[in-house]
Order: structure tokens, then C-alpha cells, then sequence
């Protein structure tokens, strides 16, 4: 069993190293891998010889070594007991005639290819697979030694190894190689490959570095921009100073890496190619190529600037503490772009932009309206200044000046809030390169609270002074009426009685809950309601809102210059309000009861497209005066008295006014209100005067004419374009 052993090990030995092609080894592989296989065959017929007793006891067929050596000897092993040893090798004589010792050697070889063949076809594949995991015969051996590529040669490197020993290959065309992450200039810029390596290792590879970048500096003709790597000529020009477009155009490509694209593309938001074309076209230089994409940027903004905008979105933006309310409308080409996030965050950075800078009246100096500017110009021309100048020169100094001025209101010409090294125009034109369709900022509005109104300076200490002078003005004025004293008597006491019951119905606690949830009113106002109306909570609801109204009427005097604004943009971002909402102090407009009244009045204006006003007071003289003459001119009353006449206007103005007037529109939330109500129950909860004083609505498109495009005519346009 020991010697079957030996031979399967031998004929595993021998299957690993001489199975494998001598063409896909190193020499000193194949060498090795001959001299293995070599001495495994020969273990092989050692072992059947000696299994089928066909080695003599002496001569050249002993078992390791001649005795000289000290080697053990077959008579040492016959008499040793834990070896046995076939009777026919203790038999054998030293000397054998000629004959014998042929014989004995074809038996040799035969046995030996006997026992090859057998042992090699009857092994077990799972001992290949468990033993041999490098086994180039076995797929399972292959896949668990990770050897696929080692044990046979790939079928395309065959196929030009073939062409190449027929002399038919044909090399293809060789290519300038950019830059690799492997390559000694990026290698050695990671701090991390210096570490653990001594400083003479350090030195001798840069000073083999050096002495390549020389060879390849000499003979750069046959590599300059045609072939090979060409980071040694990053930084270097020819000696002749002079070079080819095409090898130019090669080095530069070579040192554009990925990481300088990235940065460009963080910087500038362009894309993959337009950062790399970038960098291509200056040389590298980072802050060229911003310049570079900037101007093509706008460019692309200059050809995008004819097409018709009508889609886009409406942005708004309410400072934390709703002093300051923007809306503002920007124009897309498509609805697509509408919707794309870039596009958004572009809005509301425009809205926050208007927000932040008071001074901005206008979109851009084209904007600004003509009468104002010859109003300015009038004012600019009439300066002390200017009286001496020639009028040729006077006009030019004051364009210049109006210009300026205007600039400094003008949105487009303001520092771009995110990047101060932009104008908020280049940051448009960068957005229309980059969707790729023509963005118009097209109008904005906005609110400041309390803009126009005199805010009253309380103090408080005088408003006390001045109600007790009242009172001791009111004491010196009465006369005293003298009082005869007269002896003290003594009363008689009185018998207490019990305390007579209050008058009405009894009211529980309960009752007083549930008016207290529907109405909102106090503990005692309620209960007060229950007993005035005898228990019903209906009449008692209408009692306290009576009473609320009789509230809201005595604080209707109050100055209002606090409160808040309130914003509404509907979900696809079409139509926008803003209203500003007036209280006696700020006090109340941190309330959570005014500030949502406040949010649902915009959500009010917003559902009704016809509110133009809030409240029929508010409509303009000029607007009220050409609405009476058109009334005036009808035909029904061409027959009526004037008297009649002027009342119907009349009549009829007012319901044309209050349906559109904020005041008399029905409530959101509750169809039996009107916002009249639900102004003065807020007034009598909370205690101050509440004004609605203004709002602003912008509605997406209104008053552009939208082009019915019809996409089938345009994709044939554009092919008939290539036919």
C-alpha cells in the first residue's frame, strides 16, 4: 500500500508540472517544471519495478546508494523488521550475465508504462481538485486557483502570436497614451508609496526616472504626440520650438486628468466633454477654462435668446420674520425644463436674491418705465454742475449717469448672492447653457411691512399721565357740601340672611364646554350667552358673535402698522400670492391664530381668480370713473332722469366692485362666513385691530400669447434640414 501511494504522488507530481505548455511558461518555469517531471517518472518505475520484484539484490539496482556512502543497503533492509522486502530481491546474486540484465530492464519500462497508464486513468478527479487546485486539465481546478489566464493562452494572443511567427501580423496604428494613475508622476505624488521604503531605494528610482525622461527627450520626433506615454513632456517644448497641431493637441490631452475635470465640473457645472474640451483649449489652466465655458456659455445664451418663453414657474420667498415677502415669475421654453430641479433652485435663489437687496425696482435698465426716466433725466440736466458744459457733453455725462443709476436698481447688474464673482445676468446665462432652452426672469413684486405707514410713537408713561390728570381736574371742580355731625348711635343688628339665588336658567359646566369649542370665546362670556339666551347654544353662538362685531368695531380706529406676510404658491408652481396683514403690535403677529388667518387669506385670493381689490373702497378714481361712463352710456337708461340714472350706476358699480372685492367673497373654510366675519372674529379673539391692507398675485404666462407648436411639423422641419 506504501508504494501505491508513492506512485499515485509521483503521477500527480507528474501530471502538474508536465502537463503544462512549455510555449505560456518562463524558461526557469519550464526547467523546472522538466526536471519535476523527470524525476517523478523515474519514481514511478522504481516503484513498479520493485512491486513486481524485478530488482536484484546488488549491482546497479540497489536501493538508494553503493555502501561507500553510508546509504542503506538492501541487506540492511532485509534485516530490518519493520520493512519487508520482496523474497526475490534477497535471492539475486551481485553478478548477472548480460541476458538477465536486459531482460530485467524491458520489464522495467514495460511495468513502468504499466503502472503510468493505469494509476493516471483510474485516479480520482476529486484528489486533482482538493490537491490540485493549479491543475490546468480541470475547469473547478482553474476557477478555485484563480489561474484562468495562466494555464492556456487567450484565443486573440494565440491568434497574434501565429501571425506573428507566419510574418503576416500587422501592427495597428500606435496612439499617444494620457496620463494613468500608475505612471511615476502620479505614482510618486502619493506620500503614501515613500513610506516604508528606504531612502536609497528612493534615490536610485529617481535617478532611473530621470535618466528615461532623458532618452525619451532625445528621441522625441518618433514619440512627441505619436505614440508611447507622454507624461515625460509635460512642462517641456521641443528644441526647435516649433511642434506639430496634432502633437499638441496630444500633450495637452495628456494632462487633463480626471481629477482636474472633476474640479471643473464642481467649479462650473458643465459637463463631462465641455469641461474637458475646456481644459484641452487652455492648456490645463483651470481658471482659463472657467473663462473659456463662461463665454461659451453665453454663447449658447446669445442663440437661446430669440425663443419664446411661456412655461416656467413662479417662485416666492418670506424672511423668518415676515417682514419681507418676494414673488417672482421666470419663463422656461418647455414645461420639461419647469420642472427640472436645477431649474427650481434657480427661482427661489433669484427670490431670495430680490429679497435681500431693497433697492431693486427693476428687471433690467430696459425695464425701467419712460416717464421715469425722462422724469430723472429732466432732474439730471437742471443740476449746478452741469450748467457750464456744452450741450453735446452735458448729454453724455447725464446718460452715463442715468445708467448707472439705473444699473444699481436693475436685477441683472446685482452681485449674484451665492457667488460675488458673478452678476446674477452671467448666472442666467450659465443656466440657459445648461438646460439648453432660453430663461427669461420676467417681473417680480414685493412686499414690505408697514411700507408706507407712520408708525406711532407710544409713550406710555405720558398716555398714564394724561388719564389720571382727568380724574384730579374732575376733583377740584366739585364743591364740597358741609355735613352737620351729628352722636353716634348705635344700630341695631341686623339678621343675616341668606343670599338671594341668581335670576335665569341654571347653566351646567358642560353647556359651557361645548360653546366654548365652537366659538372660542372666554369662560364667562360664554356662560354669560347661555343665561342671555336661555340655555341655547345656537342664539348664544349668535349673541357672542354680535357682541365679536361690537368688539371689532370699537377696535376698528386702531393704527395697525405690525403683523406679518403670508405667502401662497400653488403646488405646480403657476400662480402665486403674497398679502401683507396689519395687527396693533407684533405681539399678535407671532400669534398662531394670525398667522394662520394670515395664510389663509392668500390661500383665499389665490381660489378666486376675480379678487382684484380688498374692499370696494380700495378701488382706484380713475378705474371707479371709466367704469361710471361706460354704465352711463348704455342704452337701458338712455330714457331714465339723471337722478334715476346716477343711482343705478350706482347700484350697479357697487356689486360689480364687491363681487370682486376680497371683503365680500365667502369664506374658504366656511361658506357662511364671509371674510368680513372672519376678520372681525379674529379682531374680537385676539383683541386688536386686524387690517388686510394689501396683496399681490402673479399668475405664470398671463399676458403672453402661448405658440401652439406642433411637434410632428417641427421633427419634420428638422429632418428636411439633413435631407
Amino acid at each position: 500500500l506504501k508504494l501505491l501511494g508513492l506512485t499515485d504522488s509521483a503521477t500527480l507530481i507528474y501530471e502538474q508540472h508536465m502537463a503544462f505548455p512549455l510555449a505560456t511558461c518562463k524558461p526557469q518555469h519550464s526547467l523546472r517544471c522538466g526536471l519535476l517531471g523527470l524525476g517523478s517518472l523515474g519514481a514511478m518505475a522504481l516503484a513498479a519495478a520493485f512491486t513486481c520484484e524485478l530488482l536484484p539484490s546488488g549491482g546497479a539496482f540497489t536501493w538508494m546508494q553503493a555502501p561507500s556512502r553510508g546509504m542503506l543497503q538492501v541487506d540492511d533492509v532485509a534485516n530490518h523488521p519493520a520493512i519487508a522486502v520482496p523474497a526475490m530481491a534477497k535471492n539475486h546474486p551481485v553478478g548477472q550475465s548480460a541476458s538477465l540484465e536486459k531482460q530485467h530492464q524491458g520489464l522495467l519500462a514495460f511495468g513502468a508504462a504499466l503502472v503510468l497508464v493505469l494509476a493516471g486513468g483510474a485516479r480520482s478527479r476529486s484528489l486533482v481538485t482538493m490537491f490540485g487546485k493549479h491543475d490546468p486539465r480541470t475547469k473547478v481546478g482553474k476557477r478555485f486557483g484563480h489561474k484562468f489566464g495562466k494555464c492556456r493562452m487567450r484565443p486573440a494572443k494565440a491568434r497574434k502570436r501565429k501571425r506573428i511567427l507566419m510574418g503576416t501580423f500587422v501592427p495597428g496604428p500606435q496612439k499617444p497614451q494620457p496620463l494613468k494613475p500608475w505612471d511615476p508622476p502620479t505614482m510618486f505624488e502619493n506620500k503614501i508609496w515613500y513610506q516604508g521604503r528606504p531612502q536609497a531605494y528612493l534615490d536610485a528610482v529617481s535617478t532611473e526616472i530621470e535618466r528615461q525622461k532623458e532618452l525619451a527627450r532625445e528621441d522625441w520626433q518618433g514619440r512627441y504626440g505619436v505614440k508611447g506615454p507622454q507624461y515625460w513632456y509635460i512642462g517641456w517644448t521641443p528644441p526647435e520650438g516649433e511642434q506639430a497641431q496634432e502633437a499638441a493637441a496630444a500633450v495637452i490631452s495628456a494632462k487633463v486628468s480626471a481629477a482636474d475635470v472633476k474640479n471643473l465640473r464642481s467649479r462650473s457645472g458643465a459637463g463631462i466633454l465641455d469641461c474637458q474640451k475646456a481644459l484641452k483649449e487652455n492648456d490645463g489652466d483651470m481658471d482659463k477654462a472657467m473663462e473659456w465655458l463662461r463665454k461659451k456659455g453665453i454663447s449658447k445664451a446669445d442663440k437661446k435668446a430669440g425663443n419664446l418663453a411661456v412655461e416656467g414657474n413662479i417662485a416666492s420667498y418670506v424672511h423668518f420674520n415676515s417682514k419681507i415677502a418676494v414673488l417672482v415669475e421666470i419663463n422656461s421654453e418647455t414645461d420639461f425644463v419647469a420642472s427640472n430641479a436645477i431649474f427650481k433652485e434657480f427661482t427661489s435663489d433669484v427670490a431670495m436674491q430680490i429679497a435681500a437687496n431693497q433697492s431693486i425696482a427693476y428687471v433690467s435698465v430696459d425695464d425701467v418705465p419712460a416717464d421715469v426716466m425722462a422724469k430723472e433725466k429732466e432732474s439730471e440736466m437742471g443740476k449746478e454742475d452741469l450748467a457750464n458744459k456744452p450741450e453735446n457733453i452735458r448729454e453724455k455725462m447725464v446718460v452715463g449717469r442715468l445708467k448707472k443709476k439705473f444699473e444699481e436698481r436693475a436685477l441683472m447688474g446685482q452681485t449674484w448672492i451665492k457667488d460675488e464673482s458673478k452678476t446674477v445676468q452671467e448666472v442666467l446665462k450659465e443656466r440657459i447653457a445648461k438646460l439648453g432652452e432660453n430663461i427669461v426672469i420676467r417681473r417680480f413684486v414685493r412686499l414690505d411691512l408697514g411700507e408706507g405707514l407712520e408708525k406711532k410713537d407710544a409713550d406710555f408713561a405720558a398716555g398714564v399721565e394724561k388719564e389720571l390728570a382727568k380724574y384730579k381736574e374732575a376733583a377740584k371742580t366739585e364743591t364740597p357740601v358741609p355735613v352737620e355731625e351729628k352722636p353716634k348711635e348705635e344700630a341695631p343688628k341686623e339678621q343675616t340672611s341668606p343670599a338671594p339665588e341668581e335670576e335665569g336658567p341654571v347653566i351646567s359646566a358642560a353647556q359651557v364646554k361645548d360653546l366654548r369649542q365652537r366659538s372660542g370665546a372666554g369662560i364667562l362670556d360664554s356662560k354669560k350667552a347661555l343665561k342671555a339666551c336661555a340655555g341655547d347654544i345656537d342664539k348664544a353662538m349668535e349673541w357672542l358673535k354680535k357682541k365679536g362685531i361690537a368688539k371689532a368695531d370699537k377696535k376698528a380706529g386702531n393704527l395697525s402698522v405690525e403683523g406679518g406676510i403670508a405667502s401662497y404658491v400653488h403646488f405646480n408652481s403657476k400662480l402665486g400670492v403674497i398679502v401683507e396683514v396689519n395687527s396693533e403690535t407684533d405681539f399678535v403677529a407671532i400669534n398662531a391664530i394670525f398667522k394662520e388667518f394670515a395664510q389663509d387669506v392668500a390661500m383665499q385670493i389665490a381660489a378666486n381668480p376675480e379678487v382684484a381689490f380688498v374692499s370696494a373702497e380700495d378701488v382706484p378714481a380713475d378705474i371707479m370713473a371709466k367704469e361710471r361712463e361706460v354704465e352711463m352710456g348704455k342704452e337701458d337708461l338712455a330714457g331714465k332722469p339723471d337722478n334715476i340714472k346716477a343711482k343705478i350706476v350706482e347700484g350697479r358699480l357697487k356689486k360689480q366692485f364687491g363681487d370682486r372685492a376680497l371683503m365680500n367673497q365667502k369664506w374658504l373654510k366656511d361658506e357662511d362666513k364671509t371674510v368680513q366675519d372672519v376678520l372681525k372674529e379674529k379682531i374680537a379673539k385676539l383683541g386688536e385691530n386686524i387690517v388686510i391692507r394689501r396683496f399681490e398675485r402673479l399668475v405664470l404666462g398671463e399676458g403672453l400669447e402661448k405658440k401652439d407648436t406642433d411637434f410632428a411639423a417641427g421633427v419634420e422641419q428638422e429632418l428636411s434640414k439633413y435631407r
